[in-house]
């Protein structure tokens, strides 16, 4: 609220306010300064969020280009990311996987493990059980790698890579006749999505 007093403008805030203005010039500066912040915290949201999808962006198409994956400079453009938003998945999962494909695999299985803590019970579950069973697998952890495949798998049977990899799991740990059986559970999977695809 602007007021004119011996000639000179005073402006002020809803904590300041003297003791000659009414309770609905009160309310009404209480009002304007709510929505003033609200405002500002909304925008400054906004650029946030801008800012934290352009970087996922860019990293995107640094970790799956046409030529050769940079994952280095997309990990620390994910970095800077998680910096923005520390609560949101899509950056955190990006790193862990850049990780994974620098060969940095135990410190892949922490970042995935840090993943899967904040996002056990929801959507994202599956996937995180499903990469880090993947590493696992690729650093000869078999029983802890046969674990998350099987979590991934009770959360959603119809990912066709599951087969693939308890095949492969099966494999390495000797078990001849249940990799086969893994594997041609694969192929039929495989062949009964690219038959839905064709149609």
């Amino acid at each position: 609220m602007t007021k004119i007093r011996d000639g000179k403008k005073e402006i002020f805030k809803a904590d300041q306010l003297p003791e000659y203005i009414t309770d609905s010039a009160k309310r009404a500066i209480l009002w304007r300064d709510e929505t003033t912040e609200k405002n500002k915290a909304d925008f400054d949201y906004e650029d946030k969020l801008l800012k934290y999808n352009r970087l996922l962006a860019i990293a995107r198409k640094l970790m799956f280009p046409e030529k050769k994956p940079r994952y280095r400079f997309a990990c620390k453009l994910l970095l800077t990311a998680v910096d923005i938003f520390p609560d949101k998945f899509e950056a955190r999962w990006g790193m862990a996987t850049c990780l994974c494909m620098l060969d940095m695999d135990k410190e892949a299985i922490v970042q995935y493990g840090f993943l899967l803590d904040d996002f056990r019970k929801t959507d994202h579950a599956r996937q995180i059980h499903f990469d880090i069973g993947i590493v696992l697998a690729q650093i000869d952890y078999m029983d802890a790698s046969e674990y998350h495949i099987m979590e991934a798998a009770k959360l959603n049977i119809e990912h066709g890579l599951f087969f693939e990899k308890m095949g492969y799991i099966s494999k390495k740990r000797g078990r001849p006749s249940e990799s086969l059986r893994f594997y041609k559970l694969f192929l039929a999977f495989a062949g009964a999505y690219n038959r839905l695809a064709a149609q």
